[in-house]
């Protein structure tokens, strides 16, 4: 079989419209979860339907077709116009022909529309409105149909603009809409035969899910698009290669691998959107004085820290405490030596100065060459230039004797390594003021490192105040502590702005600034990616989801059921249809236009056809064709359409002829009476010729019409009679009804006064005077000639020789009064004439029966025939 190669889902649908027709929503969306899970994309509940593939078992035998619906009654009619709601409309029987007449305007085409929309019609079903002259709008129009399927019946309480039960749509409408599109639109045939149509099916259902799914595969890549273009990156950099080529096949590894992005890329990339932001020469010497002013603080915090760090510290406690310790010792020494009458302070540090002084003068200036004090005969103090007297000299003894003593000459030596040390300590200056100088600097090339020099600074600074301070009080505390040198990493980072320095100058080349600017879009879109890496992520996601799915809507692709289609068709439905066509027109005697059907292209399953001139490709068939030429081909066109449909449906028929095509009158009543013989047929008509044409044609195939009218009744249109208008009437109904209503213009004249009479009785009289033109058309002429018709048939002429002169000169007579009776003119000033008596009228009747009795006796006896009359079929029983 050859639907063994199709995905499954494909032969399950086949399997499915097999069995139950067109399938249904959820019968779609149970195929398009076969269709996905085959391709791993299972449902929220985690499982999908077994497929089901059409196999031969599946196939039903025998010839087999769909059912015929034909129409029962319509009726329950609101808001169709100015419809009344209580009329309805018989249908008639099935098969069978039913035809309803009603004037232009009289409402007719209101009840044709509600079968337009609720069966099926070629064009675009025309717009129901309520009544104009309704005070207010009443909602859609609404209306009961009875309809029967095979020999089970239904209703449907139809509303437009809700669908109707699908079984009507076996019902084909043609009007002058659906000619239209016949002819001048190429379209596909609306019947085909049993087991055809399957293909039309599944490639509707083809084209929905791959729909369905183009719509979420557009919805995915709307997202992708949505969330791409707020990305900012270079389609240069290895990034953007990677983003560029971002499809299904990315593996997210690649992602990562690529969104790397560290705290010094950071740093470089501020660094050359720096650098490329200013002009290089002046961020070179920027940067260079930024590197000199850390580097400068850096040497002087480094020379300085080792003037107060632990080892400097602890040397100069050191220092301190010995000299202290040693001065104290000295003076203990020295207590024997002095005397109460020696000064306060004598001894101390600050005499020893002045001793000092003193001795220096004297080897210097006073007394050169000879040992302090000098104590001779005649000598004089160094210092208040007094003769020496023996106390004095006495003085001098003792004191000198405490200096020259050893614990004084190890305080001294103490004191003078202390005294070295002074100007070191005491010219030391603090550096927190000089930190703050490269505050900016820090700020800008190493957040954060601020805080670390400061903290250090002011630790360098107190260390100095806490050495002077000791070496002030000659006593020593221990010092506070002192974190750990920055002075390294500055020094490091100075070098950094020195190489940055270089580069910054470099950028003034441009070469090395177009590698410093592919450097910064490397980083930058490195920096972006990190920051994506999700989103990237999850856009490969979609971009996988989205693969998956076009393999699912391969498998929905229609091609392959069209061609599957346009294979069969060719073999089983195009020639059969463009034979059928020319069957179909030769028989509506179409000769004064070559047209012919042709098969022009395949659809999604479907064979479009087209209406064509034969020897004239380009020429457009609507522009040529005259009215009645149009009309034909249309007709053609439908009732070849109908050879392919598996079922008898009814058919209805709104003004299938033009009321400018005379010709070929005959041969369209012909073939609808013909397919009444084996379907219902409802003609909805306008034209009482074509209503005479029928009635020939059925008569001339031996069948009936079910006839119904259409009239206005109180200034409203729509009123259902059964039967035919008196025009269309046969003689013998024509009869039958003057005879009522003579009988009641009788029961007037007996009862009432003269006026009421004469309103009773003109009618009567004027239907008179169209009988007897009846007569004379139908029965004297035998239809030789013919009202509204340019033919004669001149065949019938003999008959004409069985009608005797006094019969023409009765008819006459009778006419000619009726005549000069009806008030067809204005009222002589004699008065107005007088109307006839019920027994004249019944006189008159007699005549006009008797003389149409006695020439249908000549003719049969001479071998002639009578002009047939028209003879509707009798109402049917009312339908359950």
């Amino acid at each position: 079989m050859w639907s063994m190669v199709w995905p499954d889902w494909q032969r399950d649908a086949l399997r499915r419209v097999i069995r139950s027709g067109p399938l249904s929503a959820d019968a779609l969306q149970e195929l398009l979860a076969i269709c996905r899970a085959k391709h791993g994309l299972l449902p929220a509940t985690g499982n999908a339907p077994a497929a089901i593939p059409l196999a031969a078992e599946h196939i039903p035998g025998g010839a087999g077709g769909a059912a015929s619906v034909s129409l029962s009654k319509l009726s329950g009619l609101q808001n169709v116009g100015r419809l009344p709601n209580d009329q309805e409309i018989d249908f008639g029987p099935a098969p069978g022909l039913t035809v309803i007449y009603g004037e232009n305007g009289a409402g007719k085409s209101g009840y044709a529309r509600i079968l337009k929309k609720v069966c099926r019609a070629r064009g675009m079903p025309q717009e129901i409105k309520p009544d104009a002259f309704a005070p207010a709008a009443t909602g859609p129009a609404k209306a009961s149909i009875t309809f029967r399927v095979g020999t089970a019946d239904f209703q449907l309480d139809w509303q437009d603009g809700v669908p109707s039960d699908p079984r009507l749509a076996n019902i084909f409408v043609f009007d002058s809409f659906s000619a239209r599109v016949h002819v001048g639109e190429d379209g596909p045939a609306c019947f085909k035969p049993r087991g055809l149509d399957v293909l039309p099916e599944l490639a509707k259902a083809c084209d929905t899910l791959g729909a369905e799914l183009k719509k979420e595969i557009d919805a995915t890549f709307a997202e992708n698009t949505k969330t791409a273009q707020g990305w900012k990156y270079s389609a240069s950099t290895a990034v953007g290669k990677v983003i560029n080529a971002l499809g299904a096949a990315t593996k997210p590894e690649t992602i990562d691998a690529a969104a790397v992005f560290s705290d010094a890329d950071e740093k470089r990339l501020a660094e050359i959107i720096a650098t490329l932001s200013t002009d290089p020469k002046l961020k070179a010497a920027d940067t260079t004085a930024a590197a000199k002013r850390i580097r400068t603080f850096a040497e002087t915090a480094k020379n300085r820290v080792t003037s107060v760090d632990d080892t400097a510290m602890q040397a100069l406690g050191e220092a301190i405490k010995e000299a202290e310790t040693t001065a104290k010792a000295a003076n203990a020494a020295a207590g024997p030596e002095l005397r109460d009458s020696d000064l306060p302070g004598s001894c101390n540090d600050v005499w020893r100065r002045l001793w000092d002084a003193a001795k220096a003068y004297s080897v210097a200036d006073a007394y050169p060459g000879k040992t302090f004090p000098v104590t001779e005969a005649d000598a004089k103090c160094v210092l208040c230039q007094q003769p020496l007297q023996a106390d004095a000299i006495d003085r001098y003894a003792r004191f000198n004797k405490f200096v020259a003593n050893e614990t004084r000459k190890q305080a001294d030596a103490a004191k003078a390594k202390v005294t070295a040390l002074r100007p070191g300590v005491d010219s030391l200056r603090v550096i927190g003021t000089e930190a703050a100088g490269i505050k900016a600097d820090l700020d800008r090339e190493a957040a954060g490192t601020f805080a670390i020099v400061e903290a250090f600074a002011k630790a360098v600074d107190v260390r100095i105040a806490h050495a002077q301070t000791c070496l002030k009080v000659g006593a020593w505390t221990d010092a506070p502590a002192l974190p750990k040198s920055p002075c390294a990493d500055l020094l490091t980072l100075a070098d950094k702005l020195d190489k940055r320095a270089k580069d910054e100058l470099a950028a003034a080349d441009p070469e090395k600034a177009k590698a410093l600017a592919t450097e910064r879009d490397e980083l930058t879109d490195k920096k972006w990616l990190a920051g994506k890496k999700d989103e990237v992520k999850a856009q490969i996601a979609r971009h996988a989801h989205a693969a998956i799915l076009k393999k699912v809507q391969a498998d929905c692709a229609s091609r392959p059921v069209s061609d599957k289609a346009k294979e069969l068709d060719k073999l089983h439905v195009t020639e059969a249809f463009c034979k059928a066509f020319a069957r179909e027109r030769d028989a509506l005697g179409l000769k004064t236009l070559p047209v012919s059907l042709s098969a022009v292209r395949v659809a999604k399953g479907e064979s479009q056809f087209a209406v064509v001139v034969d020897g004239a490709a380009t020429a457009n068939v609507e522009d040529i064709a005259s009215e009645g030429e149009h009309r034909c081909i249309a007709l053609a066109a439908f009732f070849a359409e109908l050879s392919q449909a598996s079922h008898k449906s009814a058919l209805v028929f709104d003004d299938p002829v033009s009321s400018l095509d005379h010709k070929r009158r005959d041969a369209i009543a012909a073939r609808l009476v013909k397919e009444a013989s084996h379907r219902q047929v409802v003609v909805f008509t306008h034209d009482l010729a074509f209503v005479c044409d029928l009635d020939s044609a059925a008569r001339s195939a031996s069948g009936n019409i079910y006839y119904q009218h259409i009239e206005w009744l109180a200034g409203k249109p729509g009123r259902v009679l059964p039967g035919l208008v008196w025009d269309a009437q046969s003689f013998k109904e024509q009869m039958k009804t003057l005879n009522e209503q003579i009988g009641h213009a009788d029961s007037v004249y007996k009862t009432k006064g003269e006026s009421e009479y004469r309103e009773a009785a003109m009618p009567v009289v004027g239907r008179i005077r169209g009988a007897c033109e009846r007569i004379i058309e139908q029965h004297m002429l035998n239809g030789v000639i013919k009202r509204h018709d340019s033919r004669i048939d001149v065949k019938n002429t003999p008959s004409l020789a069985a009608v005797t002169v006094d019969q023409w000169k009765a008819v006459h007579a009778i006419w000619k009064e009726c005549s000069n009776i009806i008030e067809g003119h204005a009222t002589p000033l004699s008065g107005p004439v007088n109307v006839p008596t019920p027994e004249k009228l019944k006189g008159w009747i007699k005549v006009l029966e008797d003389t149409v009795e006695a020439v249908r006796t000549a003719r049969s006896a001479s071998g002639g025939t009578a002009m047939p009359e028209i003879k509707p079929a009798p109402a049917p029983a009312p339908h359950a």
